[in-house]
């Protein structure tokens, strides 16, 4: 089953074109969690994209507490026609995970994790590789969930 989603309306509204496997990706599976544990910032069709909704969330956060701005150095927040992180997903262990835009291509975009205790790490990986490993690679440690859930699962948001 493929999920119509509206892409160019999206990218438009971000100012950027989205990485292929990230669309593949919302695609397939559309919004949901993964193991309980990682919530992709996907859309369920048509012109809705979490990932937006993340954005002008945090952004309003940034006008009520412009300190909270600190919680994303070095980095920043993407802003379009800009640089900087473009979130993808979470845990429910208030870890976040992006794309640090950069203006190259966004198959080029490399992921930003976030870890419980704040500090980024940037991965050589594409967001879909680094979901897989998520779920799966016991030594992918610090974001591992694949010591405490096996199989892993998806659950549909509904």
């Amino acid at each position: 089953m493929e999920i119509n989603i509206a892409w160019s309306d999206l990218e438009s509204r971000l100012g950027t074109r989205l990485p292929g496997d990230f669309k593949e990706f919302c695609e397939v599976f559309g919004a949901g969690e993964f193991s309980g544990y990682l919530e992709v910032y996907a859309s369920s069709g048509g012109p809705s994209l979490k990932v937006i909704d993340w954005l002008e969330d945090i952004n309003l956060t940034l006008r009520e507490d412009p300190e909270a701005v600190e919680t994303f150095l070095p980095y920043g927040i993407y802003t379009p026609g800009g640089k900087g992180l473009l979130p993808w997903g979470g845990t429910v262990n208030a870890s976040e995970f992006g794309w640090f835009v950069d203006g190259g291509s966004p198959e080029e975009w490399r992921v930003v994790a976030q870890e419980e205790m704040g500090g980024w790490n940037k991965f050589e990986m594409s967001m879909s590789e680094f979901v897989f490993r998520v779920l799966t690679d016991v030594e992918f440690e610090e974001f591992t969930v694949a010591d405490l859930v096996d199989p892993p699962y998806f659950q549909p948001e509904v």
